[in-house]
């Protein structure tokens, strides 16, 4: 068996960066990201981002996230981000483990939008448990 390993401190180019952003640094046209921790962040945010069967080619590609805006704060709303969050990491991020995942209402915190709800993420990446990352947090609203 091969065991492989992510290039945490890459110095190239991996992808671009999402939100596009024009790079002032002379790197090529928009930012991207340099490191293999900063790209998959990135790629986690997409997946969880895009609806299913938005992707042309990929039509179970995404999550069912924005299908819950509409539904009442309550338990079984949050249990259900969460089922979707760990569908989500676990089928296209197999190296990524989820520390914590809370699920806001504007009533929990007034950043998170008001009809809507909000993600935040504590991911932890297999191979570096000793590592701290930033949350992800992702907002989903009308």
């Amino acid at each position: 068996m091969r065991v492989t390993t992510l290039n945490y401190l890459n110095k190239s180019n991996i992808n671009i960066r999402t939100p596009l952003q024009l790079s002032e640094e002379g790197e090529g046209y928009f930012l991207s990201n340099k490191t293999t921790i900063d790209a998959l962040l990135d790629d986690i945010i997409g997946a969880l981002s895009t609806r299913v069967g938005e992707r042309v080619m990929r039509p179970n590609f995404g999550s069912y996230l924005y299908d819950y805006v509409f539904e009442q704060d309550n338990e079984l709303l949050r249990s259900k981000v969460e089922q979707e969050v760990r569908r989500v990491i676990s089928s296209n991020f197999g190296n990524v483990l989820i520390e914590r995942i809370e699920v806001l209402t504007y009533e929990d915190d007034p950043a998170a939008p008001v009809n809507g709800y909000r993600v935040k993420i504590v991911p932890k990446i297999a191979e570096l448990f000793n590592w701290e990352f930033e949350d992800i947090v992702l907002d989903f609203s009308v």
